[in-house]
This record gives C-alpha cells, sequence and structure tokens, in this order.
C-alpha cells in the first residue's frame, strides 16, 4: 500500500526551524538559549523573566499574553509558576537508529513490531532511519540504552531480508526524545493499556490571564495546532486578521526563476540539482546564497570537502540560522551530524573553517567545544550513553 500525504526530507529539526524563519520574516522576534525563569501575571499584563544560557544575563519582557507550547516541559513550566493545569504529560521515550542505507526506495516502509506497535524505515539522506520504541519513563532528559539499541535491530534484522544482520557496529548516530502524551487525572497511574493512550494535543486557555498551554502535539497535526492557537488568541479578544498562507513553499513564478539563475551557475552536484536543495532549504532566499557565488564563484566550493555544504551555505546560515554552537547547525539546521559518524566528522578537514565563518572571533573556543563532545560513546563495547 502506498500513500501520499507528505514529505521531509530535510529531517524534522529543519522543519520545526522553517516555522521560526517564516515568523521572523512576518515581523516576529526569536530567541533561542534562553531560559524562562518566572512569569508573574501584574496589573493585567505577564511578567517574564528570561535568561540567557550563554551569558547568564536575566532579562525581563512584558507580554499581553503567553502560549506555553513548550513540548514535554508544558506541564512543569505551570507547576513552577504555580500555574494550575487541567490535564498531565506522561513521556513516552522514542529511539531511532541511523544505519547505512539499507534500501534504494524514497519511501517509508512501515511494519509491526515485537511489542505491536509501528515500526519504521525511512530514508535519511543517503543513510537509513529505523525505529522506534515507546518506554514510559517518568524523568528528563532521556538517553539511549543497550535495551533501545537490541529492540531495534532485533526488530529490523526479523524484518527484512538483509545480506548481513545489522549490528551496534553499523550505528551511526543515534536520535532519542520524548513523545509528550495529554492524559486526564484518572489516567495519570494507569499503565495497563500504555501504548493506546491518545497521541492528540490539547490546548487549554486561562481567558482571565490571557494564557495558554499546549498540551502533546506531533509534527503530523502541526498545521491543526496552529490553527487551534489562532482561534484561542481570538477568545482572548487578540485581532488575528485575515486567515491566509501562512507556511509552505514560497510561490512558483519565484521557484522557476530561481532555478533558471541556478541553472547558469551550473548548480549541480553529485547527481542532486543543488539549485533543488537550496530551495527546499532556504525558499525566496537561496536567492542570497546565489549572489554570493555569482559574486564569487569560489563560495560554490564544499567548505568540507566530503560533504554537500557550501561556503556560501555556511556565510548565509552566520547571518540568517540562528547558529549559536557548530551542532546547530550541523544536526538542527543540516543532517550532517545525523548520517555521518561522529569520530568521521572529528577527522575531517574543513571545520575549523566552518567555525571560523560561523563564530568569527570565538571560532576556536566553539570548535573545541565541539570536538570534545563529538568524542562518541562507544555503543560497540555495550556501554550505554548518548552523547548526542
Amino acid at each position: 500500500m502506498e500513500y501520499w500525504d507528505a514529505y521531509m526530507p530535510d529531517n524534522d529539526a529543519r522543519f520545526s526551524f522553517q516555522f521560526v524563519k517564516k515568523a521572523v520574516s512576518m515581523g516576529a522576534i526569536a530567541v533561542n538559549y534562553m531560559a524562562v525563569d518566572s512569569l508573574n501575571w501584574k496589573d493585567g499584563k505577564w511578567e517574564i523573566d528570561l535568561r540567557s544560557d550563554e551569558s547568564d544575563m536575566p532579562i525581563r519582557v512584558s507580554s499581553k499574553a503567553v502560549i506555553n507550547a513548550s513540548g514535554p516541559h508544558v506541564e512543569l513550566l505551570n507547576k513552577k509558576n504555580g500555574l494550575s493545569s487541567p490535564k498531565h504529560i506522561l513521556f513516552s521515550k522514542g529511539v531511532h537508529l541511523i544505519v547505512r542505507r539499507i534500501t534504494n526506495a524514497h519511501g517509508v516502509f512501515a511494519f509491526f513490531a515485537d511489542d505491536g506497535r509501528l515500526f519504521f524505515l525511512l530514508p535519511m539522506g543517503d543513510k537509513s532511519c529505523i525505529g522506534t520504541t515507546d518506554t514510559r519513563v517518568s524523568e528528563l532528559p532521556v538517553s539511549v540504552n543497550d535495551e533501545d539499541r537490541k529492540f531495534i535491530l532485533t526488530n529490523i534484522n526479523r524484518l527484512l531480508r538483509l545480506e548481513e544482520p545489522l549490528t551496534v557496529k553499523d550505528i551511526i548516530s543515534e536520535r532519542v526524545g520524548v513523545r509528550a502524551l495529554v492524559v486526564d487525572e484518572d489516567q495519570f497511574d494507569d499503565k495497563s493499556d500504555w501504548m493506546s493512550l491518545s497521541r492528540k494535543h490539547f490546548i487549554d486557555i486561562k481567558e482571565e490571564e490571557s494564557y495558554i498551554s499546549v498540551f502533546a502535539g506531533k509534527f503530523t497535526d502541526c498545521i491543526n495546532v496552529g490553527e487551534g492557537l489562532i482561534a484561542a488568541m481570538g477568545k482572548l479578544g487578540f485581532d488575528m486578521g485575515k486567515k491566509g498562507k501562512w507556511y509552505g513553499e514560497d510561490n512558483v513564478e519565484d521557484k522557476v526563476s530561481f532555478l533558471d539563475a541556478a541553472k547558469s551557475l551550473g548548480m549541480t552536484l553529485s547527481g542532486e540539482e543543488w539549485a533543488l536543495r537550496l530551495w527546499r532549504l532556504y525558499g525566496k532566499d537561496a536567492n542570497v546564497i546565489l549572489g554570493r557565488i555569482k559574486e564569487d564563484p569560489e563560495k560554490k566550493k564544499n567548505i568540507i570537502p566530503q560533504i554537500d555544504f557550501m561556503l556560501a551555505e555556511a556565510e548565509y546560515a552566520c547571518e540568517n540560522e540562528m547558529v549559536v554552537e557548530l551542532e546547530d547547525l550541523l544536526r538542527r539546521r543540516q543532517m550532517i551530524s545525523l548520517t555521518h559518524a561522529k569520530d568521521k566528522l572529528v577527522e575531517m578537514s574543513g571545520f575549523k573553517r566552518l567555525s571560523q565563518v560561523l563564530f568569527g572571533e570565538d571560532w576556536e573556543a566553539k570548535y573545541e567545544r565541539w570536538k570534545k563532545d563529538s568524542v562518541p560513546v562507544d555503543i560497540s563495547k555495550g556501554r550505554d550513553g548518548n552523547r548526542e
């Protein structure tokens, strides 16, 4: 059975970041590496104390309304600030392993694992992503352990006829996180039918305090969550304007114009037309990258010889992609550290230059921190842990 619904070729982190960039282009102010210390409702508005993870500098801002969309932290943030929650959050740990490409198909393969839940084989660049697990946990953060690896590898080897079974030595990188599952009070301690709990989201509105909490939710439901938030803000008395397109590919005429301009610069490499990749990642902003290449054709070259990522892209990322640490770029804006083993990346030339382009005078400290944190746990010897 095949069906077409949506395709996420550049991973979920990039998909999520595109929402942020679109919001900024429409006038929003976005910050990262900033924590919420406290929320106080005072004289008809919110006073919000923030703290920079980088400098530890406190910042106070005021707001007419607050939307708590902190995923698995939604209930924790509410409790920390004395706000009651009508729902509770339970955590389901999910793990994926990235291995060599084990099928040439571009689609997603779906199976049933030993525990009865869906099990997937997904394309991820020139590699394959396999999983997932569904394990109830009570605390954050979470990590990958030997039991998770064994479950995924056992299932993929059972479900596919591979020339050689996959082992822990085949793991290139690992992903781990939690699903935030929303439940009522009477379900909070119920462990009898864990996987049957709903994955649907719930939006709670405190009208007197202009405070909204988003419980649970998934990427596959994100447009509905957004529309629900627009309706909730309208209920609080905010004029949300006319409904229009707020996410998706830029218009076709702009795309055709961009592709023609890219073709004139000979933008092809490794069998994939560079122009299509640039358009997919950056939309109309890809014209900025083309402009840099037109001024200096050398910027079309890969900044790291073994990886398809141009110098012009690195310069663009420095100015537009909110990159604070090297891993922000390598994992959350691109798929580089997902599809390449950490120990291999450290050995590649070009990373010092990349750090210089991204961070200027601070490049060396950022590079050394990334290099130190990039030493992988030796999972081939059965040790638990996850340095991602």
